[in-house]
């Protein structure tokens, strides 16, 4: 199944059709979760806009990493670094400034 328009618009990318792609899903069909109210879930997808529930664990867990943390983590060391331009003239802290917002799309 490749990435389709109306996914696109609600922010699928390669990096969602790479993870789909590997997950042998037999059932479901590909979607976004455009809003949560309490336990249900509004998910845009080929099919419009549906409520859903959940029917397994969806949480994270404490030990996962995702991309808000790392550029945290980024920003931090930015302010922490100090000292003269690197390669080609720039200084740690911008080094690390633009790694993070690396991360950022949209």
């Amino acid at each position: 199944m490749s990435i389709t328009g109306a996914l696109t618009g609600w922010g699928w990318n390669s990096y969602f059709e790479a993870f789909w792609q590997c997950g042998g899903w037999k059932t479901a069909v590909p979607a976004r979760v455009i809003a949560q109210q309490r336990k249900f879930w509004c998910v845009a997808g080929e099919f419009g806009e549906r409520s859903a529930d959940a029917s397994g664990k969806l949480r994270l867990g404490s030990g996962v990493k995702v991309d808000w943390h790392v550029f945290l983590t980024l920003v931090a060391q930015a302010g922490q670094a100090a000292g003269p331009g690197g390669k080609g003239g720039h200084s740690p802290e911008e080094a690390k400034l633009a790694q993070a917002l690396s991360l950022v799309e949209g």
